[in-house]
């Protein structure tokens, strides 16, 4: 199972993505995400699917194996509502012909499938969408819908904030960690440069000693090279390293000088 929530923000969309790890029970992040949106976050989220094909069977010689996917979904509102997926659209439809190469519908068990590939062409449904029957609902509890279990889908493991200002010919750095895990390292990049989440990009790294949970502070030398020293601003961002994960400061802190 995966999931994906988002969070709209004044200047991006956050896309957090995460799967269900059957042996611990419990969700897991995979990973998550900035999107810029121009001034027009997201105002909902919805679902989508496909089924990959390398290419038709003269082209691709294993485009003549079918492929299946059978899938079910729900959907969280803001009020922390679930609301199971309950529709699936046609489409793929040769207008010339009405012909398609997919096949969608509903299984005995009440999953939905979508059918692609091998060489059989179908006659469309006339239907723009394909409905679950009613009185569908499964009976017994999902148990990775559970409230202890989604719980996890609202935050992440780990998360790292800083705050940053010049002093002198050096910028001091005062970051906060949640959730330190094991063997942590934070790794601190800047310069004069956005380089984002592109650590290779950046002018300047260093490794913070001994980080812990909680608020910590680091010292960067500034100055060194001619633009640092001409007036700019200095740009600085923190990665935080765990047995969880990778975690970046949301955004990079600008220092004027």
């Amino acid at each position: 199972a995966f999931a994906l929530r988002h969070e709209a923000g004044p200047t991006y969309d956050t896309y957090y993505s995460y799967f269900y790890d059957p042996e611990q029970r419990r969700w897991r992040l995979f990973g998550a995400g900035n999107k810029y949106h121009g001034g027009k976050p997201l105002q909902s989220l919805w679902v989508g699917s496909f089924v990959e094909v390398p290419g038709p069977p003269h082209v691709q010689r294993t485009g003549a194996y079918q492929r299946v996917m059978r899938y079910r979904g729900w959907i969280m509102d803001d009020q922390e509502r679930w609301f199971p997926l309950d529709r699936i659209s046609t489409g793929n439809v040769d207008r010339a012909t009405g012909l398609t190469h997919t096949d969608r519908g509903v299984t005995n068990d009440g999953w939905f499938f979508l059918k692609t590939g091998g060489w059989r062409l179908r006659k469309a449904s006339a239907d723009r969408t394909i409905s679950l029957p009613m009185g569908n609902e499964r009976e017994e509890p999902i148990e990775y819908l559970r409230p202890d279990r989604v719980a996890a889908l609202k935050t992440t493991p780990a998360a790292i904030s800083a705050t940053a200002q010049r002093v002198g010919r050096e910028v001091e750095v005062a970051y906060r960690i949640h959730g330190q895990g094991a063997a942590p390292e934070v790794h601190v990049y800047w310069g004069t440069r956005e380089a984002l989440t592109f650590a290779d990009r950046w002018d300047h790294h260093l490794v913070a000693p001994s980080p812990r949970d909680g608020e910590n502070r680091v010292r960067l030398a500034v100055g060194e090279s001619d633009s640092e020293g001409s007036g700019e601003d200095v740009l600085v961002r923190l990665l935080l390293k765990n047995a969880a994960g990778q975690f970046w400061t949301p955004a990079t802190l600008r220092c004027e000088p």
